[in-house]
């Protein structure tokens, strides 16, 4: 005897072309012939009961997440006083350079130091003032397409640098067609930087605090982080002040540049043509500050033994001389700047003693030298001598291996008396006056900061 068995077969098809439905199809029934034993079947059919079949359930869609925008946020300021960090800078109060138009102050500058002046009735000239660090407004900062400009507290906002953890800023300033306004390079806080007490050459040197910091022109753009607040110092010059603020009371610019580069001429940055030097004999003029003739840098009046820093970052190119040298003993320190055509040479003339040996890393404000008086000891105000050089890379590079590049470049033919280079390795002059107005290559511009 045969019986019929019924098996049930469920199929399922679920559509790939629409995520947002599925279809059900009807069960197929198949009949299929089985044998089973005699005696275990009677003679009447029974039937096989059928399951009951639960409907399919249909497949919900599956939302696709949304990326969520990752902001990155940052504030700029002035750095003052070229510590990478926003905090307190220190500088003279010369209410003539304040209000100087043909060195005019950057406007978030200015409006801070009319607030302290206002509030400040009792300042004089020559006093020193102390200052929070300005924020700078109206700077537009992007990244590729997407750009911010700061308001009145220095702060911008990119709404989105995807999964970039750090993205490179791009900082235009608002006065970049007015030369004396503009901000020219970036000043990045990398980390502090402790000097040990020490002693060298019988002169006991204290501890130093220090910053280590990046300086690229505003061009090159800056590397920010994500995830957190990117303070960003800018700073029209590289230059902070050779001494300390509170070394000495009467720390005096005396002798100024002379701009005028013909022998016999003379003029400083003011257009005055006051001599320093008097007669045939070239005596000091204790009265009145000026310039001489064809003086490459600048005579700080100070103490003998006044601590002598650096104005900026860099090494130490040169640590020699001594008396009958015209210099005395010098200090001359690089500062290779990225993005800048120029390599810079600072000299620190007429020290007493050198503390720093070449190839020597230094930081800003660090203590590079004791002051001392020149050569002959001809003038009654013992001074410092500073002179800024301006050497375009080409010409640095195409000497740099020589052994003697400091004697060459400055006694053999790059340099010549009047502030200018000769290249004579072509026959070709090179503009390289001595950078006329110092006041662009400081911070601040016309006024001078303590680091």
């Amino acid at each position: 005897m045969k019986r019929l068995i019924v098996v049930i077969v469920t199929i399922v098809l679920v559509g790939c072309s629409s995520a947002t439905s599925s279809q059900t199809v009807q069960p197929m029934v198949v009949q299929t012939e089985v044998k089973t034993p005699a005696s275990n079947v009677s003679n009447k059919d029974t039937p096989f009961p059928i399951d009951t079949i639960a409907p399919t359930e249909t497949m919900q869609p599956t939302a696709t997440a949304t990326p969520t925008p990752t902001p990155l946020i940052g504030k700029l300021f002035f750095d003052m006083n070229g510590s990478g960090l926003q905090d307190q800078a220190i500088f003279i109060y010369d209410s003539s350079r304040i209000t100087d138009e043909r060195q005019p102050l950057q406007p978030d500058l200015l409006k801070v130091i009319a607030d302290y002046v206002n509030t400040h009735p009792e300042l004089k000239e020559g006093d020193q003032i102390t200052i929070d660090e300005p924020i700078l407004s109206g700077f537009i900062v992007c990244y590729h397409s997407e750009c911010s400009t700061t308001d009145g507290n220095g702060n911008f906002t990119i709404s989105d640098i995807g999964t970039n953890p750090y993205p490179k800023l791009n900082i235009t300033d608002p006065n970049d067609n007015t030369p004396a306004l503009t901000m020219r390079y970036i000043n990045q806080w990398n980390k502090a930087v402790v000097i040990p007490a020490h002693s060298m050459k019988g002169i006991d040197i204290p501890e130093q605090h220090l910053n280590d910091t990046s300086i690229s022109t505003i061009g090159e753009g800056i590397i920010a982080k994500s995830g957190q607040e990117n303070q960003i110092g800018l700073m029209q010059g590289f230059l902070t002040s050779p001494f300390q603020a509170n070394l000495i009371k009467t720390p005096i610019l005396w002798t100024y540049t002379d701009l005028n580069l013909e022998l016999g001429e003379l003029k400083d940055w003011k257009g005055n043509q006051t001599p320093v030097w008097i007669g045939d004999q070239q005596i000091w003029n204790d009265i009145t500050p000026g310039v001489y003739d064809q003086h490459q840098g600048t005579d700080w009046v100070m103490p003998i033994s006044t601590s002598i820093l650096a104005m900026g970052n860099g090494k130490i190119f040169n640590s020699e001389g001594g008396y009958p040298n015209d210099y005395a003993r010098y200090v001359r320190e690089i500062i290779d700047i990225p993005g800048d055509s120029s390599i810079y040479l600072i000299t620190f003339g007429h020290n007493s003693i050198n503390l720093v040996d070449v190839g020597d890393t230094i930081h800003r404000g660090q203590i590079i030298a004791l002051s001392g008086n020149d050569a002959g000891l001809t003038t009654t105000n013992p001074h410092v001598h500073v002179s800024v050089w301006q050497v375009p890379r080409d010409i640095w590079y195409r000497y740099s291996n020589l052994p003697e590049l400091g004697d060459f470049l400055f006694g053999r033919g790059i340099f010549e008396g009047n502030g200018r280079a000769v290249d004579y390795t072509n026959g070709s002059k090179v503009a390289l006056d001595f950078c006329p107005f110092l006041n662009q290559l400081f911070i601040m511009g016309s006024i001078i900061s303590f680091p």
